[in-house]
């Protein structure tokens, strides 16, 4: 917006000035006729319209060609270049704009021939202010689209990133409650005897280990949330901070009960090696504070999805459920 009013000021600015000029212009050629004589022939008809009309259209045409230059100029740096030739489109007024300031310089040319000094001069002064308020109005038009293509193609890229990374969050959620859907399915049958349990733990480290590239794939997103809202200060809502924390923390515990239920799987193969005699005194030494502990870790682990809600975090529906059952 702001490039847009410098452009537009600096337009207006040229129409004062060559307007000025106009005026001033009949006032030199009065000084300088007045002390020689004869005077110049004055034309019966007055060039002044003429000189207004030519600042109209030259007006127009500067317009329409900083217009045109501006938004190519910051749709070539923000990598939007099939917009910008659309935009080129322009110049087609921009050459009707040409064509009748021409126009209107050729009658100003009739009416006041070059062969006579003054006019000469006098045209030399003006057009050298035209040019000057036309070269001014593109300059300020081209720098104000480097200025405003570069911020807008930092935009570009932040949101490109920022919708990269949530079209992965969506997918990589269905594989998360997939994931904790089959763990609740293995975990919620009570075996009966120690084979049971032995057959169980092997099932659950063939699926852990299945599903390690899922769990690592998700620590990894988080992680690249978290890059991203330090990259970008206006991502620092309450929200999105919140969200973020809560989902370090999620993970963070789940690779401690990860770690938990790996301990007791090793030990429950320890456990299957040894003669039935002295199986639960090896269970209740060993196994019992593993599982003390994955309940413990379970419970912090709620506590942590009942603070996200509290503090807003959209729970994911798979942990929604967790919530429901406490």
């Amino acid at each position: 917006m702001s490039s847009w009013l410098v452009i537009i000021g600096v337009g207006c600015l040229f129409a004062l000035v060559a307007g000025v000029w106009v005026k001033e212009g009949y006032h030199e050629k009065d000084r300088l006729q007045a002390p020689t004589a004869p005077p110049s022939p004055i034309p019966e008809k007055s060039t002044q319209g003429k000189y207004i009309w030519f600042c109209i259209a030259i007006a127009i045409f500067s317009f329409l060609l900083a217009i045109t230059i501006f938004n190519f100029t910051w749709m070539m740096y923000a990598g939007k270049l099939d917009e910008g030739v659309r935009s080129a489109t322009t110049l087609v007024y921009v050459s009707i704009g040409l064509a009748f300031s021409g126009r209107f310089w050729k009658s100003i040319l009739t009416l006041e021939p070059e062969s006579d000094p003054l006019f000469k001069k006098k045209h030399k002064k003006f057009t050298s202010v035209a040019a000057a308020c036309v070269g001014t109005l593109l300059a300020v038009s081209l720098l104000g689209g480097i200025v405003v293509g570069d911020g807008r193609a930092k935009q570009y890229a932040k949101d490109r990133e920022i919708s990269s990374l949530v079209s992965e969050f969506a997918p990589q959620g269905i594989k998360n409650a997939a994931f904790r859907k089959r763990l609740t399915d293995i975990r919620s049958v009570h075996p009966s005897t120690y084979e049971e349990y032995y057959q169980q733990c092997l099932t659950l480290e063939a699926f852990l280990d299945e599903s390690r590239p899922t769990f690592e794939h998700t620590v990894a997103l988080v992680a690249s949330m978290s890059e991203l809202v330090k990259k970008y200060p206006e991502l620092r809502t309450p929200r999105i901070l919140a969200t973020v924390q809560f989902l370090n923390d999620m993970n963070g515990k789940d690779a401690q009960i990860f770690a938990a239920v790996r301990e007791e799987i090793s030990k429950v193969k320890e456990l299957k090696r040894l003669p039935n005699s002295r199986r639960a005194a090896f269970y209740s030494r060993e196994i019992e504070p593993i599982l003390a502990n994955e309940d413990k870790l379970v419970k912090e682990e709620n506590a942590i999805l009942v603070k996200g809600q509290q503090d807003g975090v959209q729970i994911p529906s798979d942990l929604s459920e967790s919530l429901k059952k406490q």
